[in-house]
């Protein structure tokens, strides 16, 4: 599985607080090992980007 952040999402990611940096990170894991993991809330992209993946990491971080 290839995982590709956007210049946009590294931007943002480094202004996160700490805390909720680890709680992605942990999540990511998850995501490698079962993209259907019902905590992820995994859900597909419409648009341009049809053919990606978008995973939570909180109720309000994704």
């Amino acid at each position: 599985m290839k995982i590709i952040y956007s210049t946009q999402f590294i931007r943002d990611y480094r202004r996160l607080d700490n805390k909720i940096k680890q709680k992605a990170e942990e999540k990511e894991e998850i995501f490698k090992e079962n993209p259907s993991n019902a905590v992820l809330k995994t859900h597909k992209l419409s648009g341009r980007l049809d053919d990606l993946w978008s995973f939570s990491v909180d109720y309000d971080c994704r």
